[in-house]
């Protein structure tokens, strides 16, 4: 048994399996033991995009989806109690996290990051809002049973 399991970005490879592999993170944390995930969440703005782009990129296999966050922790809420929700990310976040996908050539990032990641930092309080954000920082705890 395990005190914590944290996984980021790595739940959205998971469909159509993710409830699967949330029974078996449940399983394996010790009683109160802590699950943390950070994803790309289905509610977003970013997220219409990113699932056409998804469908037309030959990188991306047909399973990738982004977490609909809300909805896991309902269908979870009698195994996990939720201690912290937070969204954010906008643009900083899409162009400098993800150049590796968006394929921006490793000398040309050194000079977008800082514009970026400044225009990120201008726009932090709109990522608070779920639709604009571009993921989920979650920390769950698993419930303990009498």
């Amino acid at each position: 048994a395990f005190d914590a399991v944290v996984v980021v970005g790595g739940l959205h490879h998971l469909h159509p399996s993710l409830y699967q592999a949330m029974d078996e993170i449940y399983r394996i944390l010790k009683p109160g033991g802590y699950l943390c995930f950070v994803e790309a969440h289905a509610e977003s703005l970013a997220n219409f995009f990113r699932a056409h782009w998804y469908n037309s990129d030959s990188m991306f296999e047909a399973n990738e989806e982004a977490i609909q966050v809300q909805k896991l922790l309902v269908d979870y809420r009698t195994k996990f109690k939720t201690l912290r929700l937070r969204y954010g990310g906008n643009i900083g976040y899409l162009v400098v996290l993800n150049s590796l996908i968006l394929r921006i050539p490793l000398p040309l990032k050194k000079f977008l990051a800082p514009v970026f990641l400044r225009i990120e930092s201008l726009l932090k309080p709109l990522s608070a809002i779920r639709q604009l954000s571009c993921f989920a920082a979650v920390q769950l705890q698993k419930c303990v049973i009498p």
